[in-house]
């Protein structure tokens, strides 16, 4: 008596320490799943907050007689370099207050100052003599040391006579300078070991009067010309020797105020008497190169103020006497629209990282910090068509050599959902009818020797790791495909005529004794035939296609119906996907197609139904929800898959649904970039919101099908 009070107390101290363990597993996975959103939140959420402005520091004007002709703030904002009309090269510091380092002093007055690099270092001054002289600055590295103002132009009879409207840029072989004269634009390289060399002049187009203002980007590809007197814009496109190769202009925009070329130099930003700002940029359509407004953003219409762009990024500003504004140059709407102090603006300058300003007016100088590490980034730009450089038309563009410096960024997230529903739904138009077909044939139909034999096996091929599947896909069964595509093709127009006939007639033709035979084990003579096919495919293939296709079927569909085929595609992705999730699918819906209770389906062939209506009737009803369960998890299964996709699909992030063309998906994406993506930058962000929303997609599908799972459970319970 006392053994079995003790072996009961001691079961219902293990059955307590079991169900605890299996609460506090529950709750462990509970708390990492909300621990993984929360740190994928963490990441994210940068993204998307907003740009703001403060006012770090103010500091009294210094010498108010000096007019600042040039002024950029260096590095982190601590310091700034200024050079003044009367010709003063300084360097000042913002800390407690604003100490100035008086540099050389030029011989003449300054006209106008050109900046040289992105960091704004290395200038180029013209002086009253119209001569440019090319200056270097290098800060100091110590801080008891001095900084260093360095003369860089090696031939200074080369830059003695400078036309007023000029500009010069810095390449690998000196410096090559442009200026515009009545009606022609000299294209010169200066500083070389050759001197001087006239590299290319190009006539004004009919519509402009003269050029008052010229960009030149740094590549020296492309050259802006903007002629006040007709509010237009010219450019050509350049060679290597400066010639032309396309020249362009724009309608007229209204009476010119500013203009400021982005970095990158291909887009220009222009501000008009009417307050308008318009971004132009060639575009290149089937007729030939078009200059045009692309993009006018949303602006108050205040027509004073000074116009700057971020030397880093496609950022620029708008400082007003009562407010400052920032835009992105893709979104019309503007990142932030703050007020500041109102007072005329002298001059503006914002720091290479974008996180400081500077503004000089008439009583002080005012330093500014900027909060917008992610200016480009919105809800709209995440799936809105957006007109790059260079497109004919705004489109929708994954690119991820967007995130290096001077390049557009291009993070649109709409190709990566698309490329990854893509291969889950071509993955799915495979598996579920294989699959579910198969459940319903070795559950119900096939002989129960077989099924012990056949319903194992295919669960086992689960275990195959899908690395090798995509390795054998991609480098086995694409070439392949590509070499036999006509066989293929008809072994696959083969299979369904044959198994159509079959399915109407095979009955009728074989003859009684033999249907008893031949029932429940349909599957070993179906495979010798399926053989046949595939052999008849084999040699008719090649034949049909020389006769009628000129022997290349691809070639035929590329030139009569344009279509072309890469090798990687979504047909291989959805072989090698199909053949991964299939495993999942058939188990689910094989189990629940046979775990119907007996009764129903004897009731129903009771009462004279055939073996198919009670499938069809009664069954399937019953079996409906573990099915559409078995399909979700599939379906999850698809759209979280990684080194499928990856090693099969091409990894072309483009919006198309041909099934002979390749996708890129949100999980191969991450797989590929995450390495190569810069802590913290806009592009790992990025990386980490698709993730996210890769994660939540399969959450909600493993979810729904575990509903439906607990909802059949509660069905079988009522029968």
């Amino acid at each position: 008596m006392n053994d079995s009070i003790v072996r009961q107390s001691l079961r219902r101290g293990l059955d307590q320490a079991f169900r605890a363990m299996v609460r506090l597993a529950g709750i462990i996975v509970v708390a990492i799943l909300f621990l993984l959103f929360g740190f994928l939140f963490s990441a994210v959420a940068p993204l998307f907050r907003p740009a703001s402005l403060s006012m770090t520091a103010t500091h009294a004007a210094i010498d108010e007689a000096e007019v600042t002709v040039y002024l950029q703030l260096l590095g982190d904002g601590s310091s700034a370099i200024r050079v003044t009309a009367q010709g003063q090269l300084q360097w000042m510091v913002m800390g407690d207050e604003l100490r100035t380092h008086v540099g050389p002093m030029l011989d003449q007055p300054v006209l106008s100052v050109h900046a040289l690099s992105r960091s704004g270092q290395l200038l180029a001054i013209q002086l009253a003599d119209h001569s440019v002289q090319i200056w270097e600055f290098l800060p100091p590295r110590e801080q008891s040391r001095r900084p260093v103002w360095r003369r860089r132009d090696s031939s200074p009879e080369a830059l003695r006579a400078v036309s007023r409207v000029w500009e010069m840029v810095r390449n690998d072989a000196g410096y090559v300078l442009a200026q515009a004269y009545a009606d022609t634009i000299e294209l010169k390289s200066v500083g070389s070991p050759g001197g001087e060399i006239l590299r290319g002049r190009l006539a004004l187009p009919a519509g402009m009067v003269s050029a008052n203002q010229l960009h030149l980007d740094p590549n020296g590809h492309w050259l802006y010309a903007v002629d006040h007197a007709t509010s237009r814009v010219a450019a050509w496109l350049l060679d290597g020797q400066g010639q032309a190769l396309a020249t362009m202009l724009s309608e007229s925009l209204g009476p010119i105020l500013q203009t400021e070329l982005l970095v990158g130099g291909l887009s220009l930003i222009v501000h008009t008497e009417a307050g308008a700002l318009h971004r132009l940029f060639p575009q290149r359509h089937p007729q030939g190169w078009v200059l045009s407004s692309v993009l006018q953003f949303e602006h108050d219409a205040a027509a004073e103020g000074l116009l700057a762009a971020e030397s880093g990024r496609r950022v620029m500003y708008f400082g007003g006497d009562t407010h400052l504004s920032l835009w992105f140059a893709q979104r019309p709407d503007p990142v932030l629209r703050q007020r500041w102090d109102p007072q005329p603006n002298v001059a503006m300058s914002i720091a290479p990282n974008g996180e400081w300003l500077l503004r000089q007016t008439p009583q002080a100088w005012h330093q500014y910090r900027i909060e917008n590490a992610h200016p480009e980034m919105s809800m709209g730009s995440l799936w809105a068509s957006l007109w790059y450089e260079g497109y004919a038309r705004p489109s929708q563009v994954w690119q991820a050599g967007g995130h290096l410096p001077g390049a557009e960024p291009k993070l649109s997230l709409a190709p990566l959902l698309h490329g990854t529903l893509k291969a889950a739904v071509y993955a799915m138009l495979l598996a579920v009818p294989l699959a579910i077909g198969a459940a319903m044939y070795s559950a119900y139909f096939l002989a129960p020797a077989l099924r012990q034999a056949v319903k194992p096996g295919i669960e086992i091929m689960e275990a195959l790791p899908t690395v090798v599947l995509g390795f054998i896909a991609g480098l086995w069964l694409a070439p392949l495909l590509e070499d036999v595509f006509a066989a293929v093709v008809l072994f696959v127009l083969l299979t369904v005529l044959t198994l159509s006939l079959l399915a109407v007639g095979g009955p009728r033709v074989l003859p009684k004794r033999w249907r008893f035979v031949v029932y429940g084990r349909e599957l070993l003579w179906l495979i010798p035939l399926f053989a046949g096919i595939l052999g008849l495919a084999s040699w008719w293939g090649p034949a049909l296609e020389t006769k009628f296709f000129a022997g290349n079927l691809l070639a035929w569909l590329a030139a009569a119906m344009d279509i072309s085929y890469a090798q990687r595609n979504a047909v291989i992705v959805g072989l090698a996907m199909g053949f991964a999730i299939i495993p999942s699918i058939y188990s689910l819906a094989e189990d629940a197609i046979y775990g119907v209770p007996q009764h129903l389906s004897q009731g129903s062939l009771a009462l004279g139904a055939t073996p198919w209506q009670t499938l069809r009737g009664v069954v399937l009803p019953a079996a409906a929800p573990g099915i559409f369960s078995a399909v979700m998890v599939g379906m999850g299964r698809a759209v979280g898959e990684t080194m499928i996709v990856l090693m099969a699909s091409g990894n072309t992030p483009v919006l198309d649904w041909s099934i002979f063309s390749g996708m890129r998906s949100m999980a191969a994406n991450v797989a590929m970039e995450m390495p190569e993506a810069g802590v913290g930058s806009t592009h790992y962000r990025m990386l980490f919101l698709a993730a996210l929303i890769l994660l939540a997609m399969t959450f909600f599908l493993n979810t729904l099908a575990e509903l439906v799972r607990q909802r059949m459970r509660h069905r079988y319970r009522l029968l």
